[in-house]
């Protein structure tokens, strides 16, 4: 399926597109997963997807836009129980 499609059923048929083509190429170019978005949600209107766009666009460009950084674990069966352990940086 192509990012950003929208699709029913069990054999996946594509419904339509959520977003224009340049919207989408913009939403990939951003890789807006990579970044936190948290502190900036009461900032933009989200369901306003080019306002969106151009507000984080504007944020990496001034370098104010920070990289998200989950803790990540690496959880491994042991004897009797599991074994957590935490990773040193986020598995992407």
């Amino acid at each position: 399926m192509l990012d950003y499609a929208m699709v029913v059923g069990t054999s996946a048929k594509r419904v339509r597109m959520r977003f224009s083509a340049p919207l989408v190429e913009r939403f990939l170019k951003l890789q807006w997963w990579l970044y936190e978005r948290a502190p900036l949600e009461n900032r933009v209107d989200s369901s306003n997807a080019e306002a969106t766009l151009d507000y984080f666009e504007e944020q990496l460009a001034e370098g104010s836009q920070e990289r998200l950084m989950p803790d990540t674990y690496s959880i491994n069966p042991g004897a009797n129980d599991y074994h957590l352990e935490t990773l040193p940086a986020p598995l992407y």
